[in-house]
C-alpha cells in the first residue's frame, strides 16, 4: 500500500517558567511525497522511540479516496 501524502502530530507537555501546559503540539511531520506503508511502519516505531520512550497513546485515522484517473 502506498501513503500519498501524511502528516505526524505529537502531543505532550510543554514547560513555560514554573507553569506545565498539557496536551500542547510539539512536534509536526508532513510530507506530501508519500512513501510506502512498510517503510511508515519503521520510521512511526523509531519516531515514537525517539520523542516519547515511555508510555503513549496513538491514534491513527486513514482516509482512503477514490483516484481522479
Amino acid at each position: 500500500m502506498y501513503i500519498d501524502k501524511y502528516t505526524v502530530n505529537s502531543y505532550g507537555n510543554e514547560y513555560k517558567g514554573n507553569k506545565t501546559l498539557k496536551n500542547q503540539l510539539l512536534t509536526t511531520v508532513k510530507s506530501k511525497d508519500g512513501n510506502r506503508l512498510k517503510k511508515m511502519v519503521s520510521f512511526l516505531e523509531e519516531y515514537e522511540e525517539l520523542h516519547h520512550p515511555y508510555s503513549s497513546q496513538i491514534e491513527l485515522i486513514i482516509n482512503i479516496k477514490k483516484s481522479e484517473d
